[in-house]
């Protein structure tokens, strides 16, 4: 007798079993999606699919045969087959398409240093899939890796995603980052500091030393205030590749001060700094 049927939490062991003899048996087939349980597809992955409805068992005699994920169309895990192949010369590829937007050398030297990373980790087969980003996260986590560390390597992955067209493999799975307390200055100190601009005439250390230590932007945001930002009074900070974001208003007194300033240097676009 045969039978298909919504799978439950006591189907687990049966279709764990059934994915694993999959992954096993297609290794060696020119045409395999390049699956390797524990990577993709893995527990955690079936236990969702078994919560949502979403995962079915075929069964002949009351023997597990096969099983099957059905996700609705567009949703979140429609891709979730999908992979691509990361190897070294697509990472090199990928930089020199950063270098031609004008990306650093600094910038540059993280994302080779992160994504080779990401290269080291991936498992025999080097694919890269829709669950790649959770589990790298995991593993890093279990190693001990600094949060802030984590999110670098997980915002090249988000950056090489994009650039693959591959944006279902991205992740928004970025930790939560204690906030680093840094010396602050003083009032006075703030105040010597202007003044010592102004006496110069160092008019654009000047701006940036009211946006730093009196608007609250931070040095590594300055590329993100624009003209156009000054202009509309506000600007959308956005971090860890778009996913999050913060918007700052920039006071009166300092947005009349910024205006003058790109006019008198013809700033029509782009950073002001």
């Amino acid at each position: 007798m045969e039978t298909i049927e919504p799978a439950c939490r006591q189907d687990l062991p049966e279709v764990e079993r059934l994915y694993r003899q999959l992954c096993d048996e297609q290794a060696g087939d020119p045409y395999t999606p390049m699956w390797e349980y524990g990577l993709h597809p893995d527990t955690e992955m079936l236990e969702r699919h078994i919560e949502n409805g979403e995962l079915w068992i075929a069964r002949v005699d009351g023997m597990a045969a096969g099983a099957m994920a059905l996700v609705p169309e567009g949703g979140n895990r429609a891709e979730m087959f999908a992979v691509e192949i990361l190897t070294p010369e697509v990472i090199e590829e990928f930089l020199v398409y950063q270098e031609g937007r004008g990306i650093g050398p600094a910038s540059l030297e993280a994302y080779r240093r992160n994504l080779t990373k990401l290269l080291e980790f991936l498992p025999e087969g080097k694919s890269l899939t829709v669950e790649t980003g959770r589990v790298w996260r995991a593993q890093m986590e279990m190693d001990g890796v600094t949060p802030r560390s984590v999110n670098s390597r997980l915002s090249a992955l988000n950056s090489l995603c994009e650039y693959l067209g591959r944006r279902e493999f991205q992740t928004r799975d970025f930790m939560r980052e204690e906030a680093v307390l840094q010396p602050e200055l003083t009032r006075a100190e703030d105040l010597r500091l202007l003044q010592a601009a102004r006496t110069l005439e160092k008019e654009r250390v000047y701006l940036l030393v009211k946006m730093l230590g009196g608007a609250g932007l931070r040095i590594q945001e300055l590329p993100q205030l624009t003209a156009q930002a000054v202009r509309a009074g506000e600007v959308e900070l956005r971090y860890h590749d778009g996913w999050c974001s913060r918007i700052l208003h920039i006071p009166e007194e300092l947005r009349a001060e910024l205006l003058a300033y790109i006019r008198r240097e013809n700033i029509r676009e782009g950073p002001v700094f």
